[in-house]
């Protein structure tokens, strides 16, 4: 049970926001703060994320008391894909293809982009100009395509030689399309969303593909090791698509790597000062589509609605991460409240995830989106959580049957 209650929303949500607050530490101690940036450090953004955190912490805890009557096993519910291998290769039927409307869309892959010397901005405004939101479109095809080889790997189907190789070729597939989108956030989805599957369905991050592969379980000491490993080659691989997006080429050197993490780290918290350089202690815009803009087509908002009260930023390329966002459109008030149905929520599927193949995957979601709160705000975005939410819905209903006992 120790790696289950690793993933526990209230430690997830005090993991990102202790990674939102890793620069602060780094400044006092002397690192460097970035240059190009004219902000003052007020510590207001580390009193914000510790309400948050306090407020999602009692939703958590409420929901735990709503729902102490009711049946959880201690088991992970056991079921069959019908008609096996067949989902997953539907569903490379409609990826493929999506890969090369983006291509076509955008005029090439947006990693290709970045190594033929464009860098972040230059690929983003490509995306932007682009007819409809195929990227989007794509990015929820790849989480589902996840989902469906999650579903298989943790299914009681049979174990063949045919079935291992099918895996493994939609696993390599899948890995490519997170790393074809040239963001590198979707390396880390790919990798906590199986960690977090694997640990429902074995009590452990790794052992449900090892053991679909026939490789020997690892104990808990040789998975904390592998996941040391991981961790090692997520910090360079993630500084070696930084200096992609940056257009510097390709540059492969941990160290570089760790400046780059550093620097990810640091530009949503300046820009959530610059936040709080503009608005101090009010009540906020009092914007509520403000929030929830995010869960409208990028395409359908330009047109319609334009702009609301955007989110100032002193970096353009990032957010101001969860609570920045949050404190900018609804002040402490929206702190308070969304602090609590989050944590709400994510507890609620977290408890279910055992008997629910649709929590699993939908806390699968969650995971990330509390990891990666220090940049981004991703329970308002129909690409990173709805819209790959809804799909999980569909998919659980169609192609599920649980096995009797």
């Amino acid at each position: 049970m120790t790696w289950y209650r690793a993933f526990h929303p209230t430690v997830l949500i005090l993991i990102g926001s202790g990674l939102a607050c890793t620069p602060y530490v780094l400044w006092l101690l002397g690192y460097e703060r970035p240059t190009a940036y004219n902000f003052e450090v007020s510590y207001v953004p580390a009193i914000a994320l510790a309400f948050f955190c306090l407020m999602f912490a009692m939703g958590a805890v409420i929901c735990r008391n709503a729902m102490q009557g009711a049946r959880r096993p201690t088991y992970a519910v056991k079921y069959h894909i019908r008609g096996g291998i067949l989902a997953p290769m539907m569903v490379l039927a409609i990826l493929i293809p999506q890969a090369a409307m983006v291509v076509v869309l955008h005029g090439t892959a947006p990693i290709l982009s970045f190594l033929s010397g464009y860098d972040v901005d230059a690929v983003n405004e490509a995306q932007r100009s682009s007819e409809f939101g195929q990227l989007g479109i794509f990015l929820v095809t790849v989480f589902l395509l996840n989902a469906v080889l999650a579903l298989l790997l943790g299914s009681s189907n049979p174990n063949t030689s045919t079935s291992r190789f099918i895996y493994l070729v939609i696993f390599v597939v899948a890995a490519i399309a997170a790393v074809l989108q040239g963001k590198r956030q979707l390396i880390g989805m790919f990798l906590v969303f199986f960690m977090y599957v694997s640990t429902v369905r074995t009590g452990n991050p790794h052992n449900l593909i090892l053991s679909r592969f026939g490789v020997r379980e690892l104990s808990s000491f040789g998975s904390v090791i592998w996941m040391v490993v991981l961790l090692m080659c997520f910090v360079l691989l993630f500084g070696l698509m930084g200096n992609l997006r940056l257009g510097e080429g390709l540059q492969f050197e941990f160290f570089d790597s760790l400046e780059q993490l550093i620097n990810y780290l640091s530009l949503p918290l300046i820009n959530f000062e610059g936040v709080v350089a503009q608005f101090d202690y009010g009540l906020g815009q009092g914007d509520f589509f403000g929030i929830f803009q995010g869960l409208v087509p990028y395409k359908i908002r330009e047109e319609y609605f334009g702009v609301q009260a955007e989110l100032p930023r002193l970096e353009l390329t990032c957010g101001a991460g969860l609570v920045g966002g949050l404190y900018w459109y609804s002040g402490a008030s929206g702190l308070m409240s969304f602090g609590i149905l989050f944590g709400y929520l994510s507890n609620a599927l977290y408890l279910r995830a055992k008997s629910s193949l649709f929590a699993m995957l939908a806390y699968a979601q969650i995971v990330w989106s509390l990891l990666n709160s220090h940049t981004y705000n991703h329970f308002f975005e129909l690409g990173f959580f709805l819209g790959p939410l809804v799909c999980y819905y569909i998919l659980v209903k169609v192609v599920i049957t649980r096995d009797r006992s």
